[in-house]
């Protein structure tokens, strides 16, 4: 396969060794989702050559891609000779940090259905966050398959009993086990209130600033607090330490820092989507959970059943299994949905035996039903064919992809450029991306928020999408050819550029 968009280099944690040599600069291995690999080598024209650390060399034709990351890139005066490539290709180096992405604030007015069935592990996680501020820390892990309402159950448990709390919360990826700390550095940038405008020295006051009001015997921790987020040190006190020395008292850095703000206010820490965290993340959870006993920390936690860990023997350990909603609820899920008239008795028995429950499929099944015809609404929602005409697709999966499908040729493929970029987005970033007039953009967004594939979210001062799920995105992403897919490392809201 050839990729002709560009030239770009992925290797564990997103990063891109590139190694000057004399007159030559070689490139680690280009990867892609399990398939092979593949080493590409540039010999460099006399006087051009690239720094020793870690960067990421792109082509002309990827700049406009990533440009929309407010990335900064220094251009290669010399076109550059790529071995296997007849004429001489210009490059730049990526160098600066993408923007922060903005936090899971969907209100209830911009689509999201009732909430409905999940009363008690509300009130499970209300009475652990009771023990938490009295300092008796606890684990809450909401487990469940795709669909079932982990993170929306966190994001109703949050605008209800979050006051008097900070928040601190970190989302997994599905490519983050090869990207080291990367919900780690997403969480410190929240807490230290770290900005895409702020420069090396702002980063640095912030860091410095907190942490020394907080407690000056944590002043020990900047080195490493500097080192994970990128602030560079003229003389790098970390350098003379081995790997495991380094890490070890990184992430206990990290751990004091927390339990230490514990004290002075209560902590809700969020990590969601356990099944896709990287082994260092997972080393500071394993640390702060070890922690717990006596400091004001609520930490939840969520993931598939596939995730693995050893805290179930720790008595401040809830975990809260998310089955499917039962009939009662289901039905009064779709009765929101839908209404409750007695024509619709018949379908919402078939789509809840369908769906098994699943709230994320039902939502998904009554959205396809309409868009297929068989739902009307004019005042009330009506049944527009018959019961046996009427075919209901076995998954949530199969759903999307026929949804998608459906939808208009440019519509569709913005929804797949949209998932190459993440889970969430800026209205800036996707006119930088998409080449499309900002008229003919703004109305095929608003197409996409009506079939309710993304929603818009509060932020200031762009406006911000986020896909309503993350499987609407996992599907809209598995549609995208895997050429283009390569673009998703450079994803805005996700990628840690190192220098």
């Amino acid at each position: 396969m050839t990729l002709s968009c560009r030239l770009t280099v992925k290797v564990p944690a997103l990063r891109s060794i590139l190694t000057t040599l004399p007159e030559k600069v070689s490139i680690g291995a280009v990867t892609r989702d399990g398939g092979e690999s593949a080493a590409a080598t540039l010999r460099t024209n006399a006087g051009t050559s690239m720094p020793t650390t870690s960067r990421t060399a792109v082509t002309i034709k990827t700049v406009r891609f990533i440009r929309n990351y407010r990335s900064e890139l220094r251009i290669f005066n010399n076109p550059t000779q790529i071995k296997g490539v007849s004429e001489p290709v210009g490059l730049y180096e990526v160098t600066g940090l993408g923007p922060l992405r903005t936090r899971l604030q969907v209100s209830a007015k911009r689509g999201l259905t009732r909430f409905v069935g999940r009363h008690a592990e509300l009130e499970q996680m209300k009475q652990a966050l009771e023990l938490a501020r009295e300092g008796h820390g606890q684990v809450v892990a909401a487990m469940g398959e795709p669909g079932v309402g982990k993170s929306r159950l966190f994001f109703e448990f949050k605008a209800v009993a979050q006051s008097g709390c900070m928040v601190l919360e970190a989302y997994s990826v599905s490519h983050g086990k090869a990207s080291a700390y990367l919900p780690v550095i997403d969480l410190l940038k929240s807490y230290f209130e770290i900005i895409p405008e702020d420069d090396e020295r702002k980063r640095r006051e912030k860091v410095a600033g907190k942490v020394v009001i907080l407690d000056r015997t944590l002043e020990d921790t900047l080195p490493y607090l500097y080192s994970l987020l990128g602030i560079s040190e003229s003389d790098d006190p970390l350098a003379a330490l081995d790997p495991q020395t380094r890490r070890r008292r990184t992430l206990e850095a990290i751990k004091r820092v927390l339990v230490r703000e514990s004290l002075s206010q209560p902590l809700i820490v969020v990590f969601e989507d356990l099944h896709w965290i990287d082994s260092e993340t997972q080393a500071l959870l394993n640390l702060i959970v070890d922690a717990l006993a006596t400091a004001r920390i609520l930490l939840l936690l969520n993931y598939r059943p596939e995730y693995h860990h050893q805290w179930g023997s720790k008595t401040y350990y809830v975990q809260l299994r998310l089955d499917p909603l039962g009939r009662e609820s289901s039905d009064e899920m779709l009765t929101i949905l839908l209404n409750n008239t007695a024509e619709l008795v018949p379908l919402k028995r078939l789509v809840i035996e369908r769906t098994e429950g699943n709230p994320f499929f039902m939502e998904e099944t009554v959205q396809a039903l309409f868009e297929e015809g068989v739902f009307v609404r004019n005042g009330t929602v009506k049944l527009a064919k018959q019961i046996d005409q009427i075919r209901v697709p076995p998954t949530v999966q199969a759903i999307l992809a026929s949804r998608i499908d459906r939808l208009p040729a440019a519509e569709k493929e913005l929804l797949q450029t949209l998932a190459v970029l993440g889970r969430e987005f800026s209205s800036r970033l996707i006119k930088r991306v998409v080449d499309k007039s900002d008229e003919e953009l703004d109305s095929m967004l608003f197409e996409l928020q009506l079939g309710e594939f993304i929603y818009e979210q509060p932020a200031f001062p762009d406006i911000e999408y986020i896909f309503k799920h993350g499987l609407t995105q996992e599907v809209a992403y598995a549609s995208v050819l895997l050429d283009l897919r390569d673009i998703h490392y450079f994803r805005n809201d996700r990628v840690n550029w190192w220098s």
